[in-house]
């Protein structure tokens, strides 16, 4: 009776942990650029008075101070404490992946396992014929016939033994190749899913029995995305198409499978504290003579913790929701401080680490077309979409794919972190125009003018255009800019260049008719003492 007493209260207390256990399900990712917010959602009936629910299925990557939860309920329950623990006792269950695995694996080894009792069985046949065959040698009455017949049958067992067990061996080889295979992706698959797991502990406080959902959203890490475009064209008269695209990763230990997915520019874990300006001392400079060693002063110590520190910063919240094959619908949000993509259809994002390619939205971008070249550099021309206004896109930094009138030209990249009122798109090299930079020595010279040496340089530029139509081009060059009061930099000849001073800038715009070529020179001097060696002339 006392043994039937104490397994009905092991059995009741069974019950009643399951029944408070919950299994949450991910059902909303909004993914920064350096880690992401989740939402999980939970079900279940709660009983009447205070009772601990568990909430399984948490990330282990959680930033525990992120955390946020609501209720959904018909009657009266109150939270008293949410608090996150790792589960290291409840492990995943073994997925299809794994179980498919797990199968050949068995069968592999019941395989091998036969191998070997058949290796066995013929090396004990071997045994037995080596031990008649000494029987038959000591049997020295045996005729010689007999004896001719004992050996036929020796090397005839001896052969097909040797074949058979050959024969095994190298099953034996190949199937252990197969279940080293196996085994060694079996334990990636369990070393990607069979992690610790979290839970949530929620102590809850119910009028009477009730059914309560419950949603939480918390920030994770190992997760996070990276800007990338196609920039497409169909020709010069025709605007240009902007697509935005984002790669996202995760690794959180459990696939996002079908979730309302958000992609922002903001980043919850940079350092949200004001910058605080100290006093500047001025004071004589000592130089340190150590043995070596970098030595860390007590400012970059201060900075260090700093900057360590601010991993562990608590997040802050931002609420929002995001979506050829694929579909650049998303519809964009723009709050404070960053600005959202909700994407239109539902999206799985395995938990791989790997980069996930996911459509936003396409611009169509208020943009003039120049030809552009700077042959001092480079001998190339390139096409170059000028877009006025494009704060408006919240563009970030990024690699471009180049598209233009159907065909892929190549790699570029968007830096929208410029100050500038136009941004410029490189949309690739035309090889149409060709572009020549030469310095003419005939005209380069060198004279003595008392304590000073001028020197004297001349290029020429010659620009092509090779195409069956009239194009306009912008070539940059430079002359040196002086910052010494005894370097006198003179720019003697412009040949027709728009001159800025102040960085030495010399600007062409040249139209060329079909198949026609123009030259333009430009020459400066550089007046500077004798006695002087400089640098950066040419």
């Amino acid at each position: 009776m006392r043994n039937f007493i104490s397994i009905l209260f092991v059995l009741i207390a069974m019950s009643i942990s399951a029944q408070n256990q919950l299994e949450s399900k991910i059902t909303k990712a909004t993914v920064y650029k350096n880690n992401a917010k989740l939402t999980s959602e939970a079900g279940g009936k709660l009983p009447a008075g205070t009772s601990e629910i568990v909430i399984r299925n948490i990330p282990t990557t959680i930033n525990p101070s992120s955390l946020q939860v609501a209720l959904k309920t018909i009657g009266k329950v109150s939270l008293l404490s949410a608090v996150y623990e790792n589960d290291y006792l409840n492990q995943n269950s073994l997925n299809d992946k794994q179980k498919q695995l797990k199968a050949e694996l068995d069968k592999l080894n019941d395989d091998l396992n036969w191998i070997k009792e058949q290796k066995q069985i013929y090396t004990d046949l071997e045994s037995v014929l080596n031990d008649n065959k000494k029987l038959g040698g000591a049997n020295v009455g045996l005729e010689p016939t007999d004896l001719s017949q004992l050996l036929d049958v020796y090397k005839t067992k001896q052969f097909e033994y040797n074949k058979e067990y050959l024969s095994l061996q190298k099953q034996e080889k190949d199937l252990t190749e197969q279940r080293n295979n196996i085994q060694n992706q079996l334990n990636e698959e369990n070393a990607k899913f069979n992690k610790p797991s979290g839970v949530i502990k929620l102590q809850v406080s119910a009028l009477s029995p009730v059914y309560t959902d419950f949603k939480l959203d918390y920030l994770i890490y190992n997760a996070g995305w990276t800007p990338i475009y196609d920039l497409r064209s169909e020709g010069t008269d025709k605007p240009v198409d902007l697509i935005y695209k984002a790669n996202i990763y995760q690794n959180s230990g459990y696939d996002w499978e079908r979730v309302d997915l958000t992609v922002s520019t903001g980043n919850p874990s940079q350092n949200n504290n004001r910058p605080v300006l100290n006093p500047l001392y001025a004071n004589y400079y000592q130089p340190y003579y150590g043995s070596g060693n970098v030595e860390i002063n007590e400012v970059q110590v201060r900075a260090y913790k700093v900057e360590k520190n601010m991993a562990y910063a608590d997040a802050v919240e931002q609420e929002a929701s995001f979506d050829e094959g694929f579909a650049y619908n998303a519809q964009e949000q723009n709050s404070t401080f960053s600005t959202q993509y909700e994407v239109a259809l539902p999206q799985s994002i395995p938990s791989d680490g790997k980069e996930h390619l996911v459509g936003l939205t396409t611009y169509q971008l208020n943009s003039v077309y120049q030809y552009h070249s700077v042959p001092k550099l480079d001998k190339g021309v390139f096409l170059l979409a000028k877009v006025s206004n494009w704060g408006q896109y919240n563009l970030l930094p990024g690699k471009s794919n180049i598209f233009f009138e159907g065909a892929y030209v190549g790699e570029s990249t968007i830096n929208p972190n410029v100050s500038n009122d136009t941004l410029l798109l490189s949309l690739g090299r035309d090889e149409g125009i060709k572009i020549e930079r030469t310095e003419l020595k005939d005209f380069t010279k060198t004279k003595i003018l008392g304590a000073n040496k001028v020197e004297t340089y001349t290029y020429e530029i010659e620009i092509r255009n090779n195409k069956n139509k009239s194009v306009e081009i912008e070539v940059l060059d430079q002359i040196p800019v002086s910052q010494q009061k005894d370097i006198v930099v003179t720019l003697d000849e412009g040949g027709g260049a728009t001159y800025n001073s102040e960085y030495g800038k010399l600007e062409w715009k040249i139209n060329l008719a079909a198949n026609q070529s123009k030259k333009v020179r430009f020459t400066y001097s550089i007046k500077y003492p004798k006695d002087k060696v400089i640098s950066g002339k040419k």
